[in-house]
C-alpha cells in the first residue's frame, strides 16, 4: 500500500512525539526518588502502565501504515484519544510525585 505524503507526515509527527515522551516518562522514572517501599512499589506500578500506554500507542501509530482508506480515520481517532489518555495519566503521576516528594522533604 502507498502512503499518501499527508498520511506520511502525521505518522512522522507521531512516531517523533512518542520518542519524546518516552524520554519524558523514562525521565519521570528517575525522578521518582522516594523511599517509602509502599511509594516505590507503587511508582513502579504506575511507570509500568504508562509504558503501557506508551507502547500500545506506537503500535497503533504503527498500524497506520496498512490501514485502507476507511480505516485510517477510525485509527486516527483511536490514535488521538490514546495520546490524550496517555498525556493526563502522565500529568497524574507527575503531579502526585511531586506532592510526595515534597511530603518526604518535610518529614
Amino acid at each position: 500500500m502507498v502512503l499518501s505524503k499527508e498520511k506520511r507526515a502525521y505518522i512522522k509527527k507521531f512516531k517523533e512525539k512518542l520518542d519524546r515522551w518516552s524520554e519524558k516518562i523514562s525521565d519521570l522514572a528517575i525522578d521518582a526518588g522516594i523511599e517509602n517501599a509502599e511509594k516505590q512499589a507503587e511508582y513502579q506500578e504506575h511507570m509500568e502502565r504508562l509504558h503501557q500506554k506508551h507502547k500500545s500507542l506506537d503500535d497503533k501509530v504503527s498500524g497506520l501504515k496498512d490501514a485502507d482508506e476507511s480505516a485510517w480515520e477510525r485509527l486516527k481517532e483511536e490514535i488521538e484519544s490514546s495520546w490524550h489518555d496517555l498525556k493526563e495519566k502522565y500529568e497524574h503521576v507527575k503531579s502526585r510525585l511531586k506532592k510526595d516528594i515534597e511530603k518526604e522533604k518535610h518529614k
